[in-house]
């Protein structure tokens, strides 16, 4: 889970967490914890949320397994959104998922050069390893895409610009791309790191964000336009909302709104 975004947990009617603590910092709001996948025994009394295509956000490490049986035991499609190769550990199931044409896999990537990694990044799967996962994924016919956000201005267009090369090279289909959202505890995490290592960009940082979450919607364009102009050229698109058939019941968000990183930023 990344530092920089909080997902609104307002937006799912169910919010599964792996623990308290793992659903007080990434979820807020109302969930319920499952330690350890489905317990479907637990969960079997519950009243079914009263709209059409269901959807429960799980939040937590991705272990091997974790509820994905289930989910595909009842025909139901997933979402899968990670920064980690260790979805390659589901990789049978997913090509079971694909075969009805109801996965996607978008794995997050906002830089590729070592030193960015390690600064924004830390203790996150190595970008190249991402990328391999990527490729592993699509050549296994399981449909993928790169989620690029956040973006941090003054300092990841460019590494954004080269994300997009690889990953249509890594056989990504799609692209979704979201500038940084200076929310509460990123902008107390994020920014004394940056000006450590990066004053000059951390200044233009504060003269663009100031005391928002956000920046102004010009400049958010004007920073987004090269990007989008790549995309667009590649032929990496925003994903289709709707995987298929049946319910919609996605894992980590609602694909008819696009991943939840999307969301928690300035995104498109």
């Amino acid at each position: 889970m990344s530092s920089f975004s909080r997902l609104p947990s307002r937006s799912v009617p169910s919010a599964l967490a792996a623990s308290p603590a793992t659903a007080a910092a990434s979820v807020g709001g109302s969930y319920e914890v499952v330690g350890n996948g489905v317990d479907l025994e637990r969960l079997s009394g519950a009243e079914p949320w009263p709209v059409e295509g269901p959807t429960v956000l799980f939040v937590g490490r991705h272990e091997p397994r974790k509820g994905l049986e289930v989910l595909l035991e009842a025909g139901r499609p997933v979402s899968i959104t990670t920064k980690s190769p260790l979805a390659l550990r589901d990789i049978d199931l997913l090509r079971r998922f694909a075969a009805y044409g109801g996965v996607r896999v978008n794995m997050t990537v906002t830089v590729l050069d070592e030193q960015l990694w390690r600064l924004l990044e830390p203790m996150t799967p190595r970008p190249d390893a991402r990328i391999a996962a990527l490729r592993t994924l699509g050549d296994a016919g399981i449909p993928t895409s790169v989620f690029l956000a956040p973006v941090v201005p003054c300092i990841g267009e460019a590494e954004a610009l080269a994300v997009l090369g690889v990953a249509k090279e890594a056989r990504a289909g799609h692209a979704m791309v979201g500038l940084l959202r200076l929310s509460p505890g990123v902008r107390e995490w994020l920014l004394p790191r940056l000006r450590a290592q990066l004053p000059e960009q951390t200044a233009e940082l504060d003269r663009l964000y100031g005391r928002r979450d956000t920046i102004a919607q010009r400049e958010a364009t004007r920073i987004l336009a090269p990007i989008r102009s790549l995309r667009r050229l590649s032929g990496l698109g925003r994903p289709p909302c709707a995987l298929r058939p049946r319910e919609e019941l996605t894992v980590f968000g609602d694909p008819r709104d696009g991943p939840p990183g999307q969301r928690a930023t300035q995104a498109d």
